[in-house]
């Protein structure tokens, strides 16, 4: 029985702008990361964590260019990871 998440297990809002069934969560990983941590409610963070594991999700997050400010200090509280680690803080404009 595989219990991984499908598309299914999130909100529909997470997908304005894409085709559902077209998102490969393994090869657009950090976009998906980021989407549910801009965007998502909490049920879509815990089918997040449910599909990837909390450091995926904090390396994800780490290499994306931009995330907004709750997103940011939610992950980095969760995770105990510094800000410093993540690409958006040390590359602000």
């Amino acid at each position: 029985m595989n219990d991984r998440p499908t598309y299914k297990d999130f909100s529909k809002t997470l997908f304005w702008d894409v085709d559902p069934l077209e998102v490969d969560f393994d090869r657009n990983r950090r976009w998906f990361v980021v989407r549910v941590l801009e965007y998502g409610r909490i049920e879509d963070w815990k089918s997040l964590l449910k599909l990837y594991s909390l450091e995926e999700i904090v390396r994800a997050a780490q290499s994306a260019r931009t995330l907004e400010p709750k997103a940011f200090s939610f992950l980095c509280f969760v995770s105990g990871s510094p800000k410093e680690s993540f690409r958006c803080f040390t590359m602000k404009p």
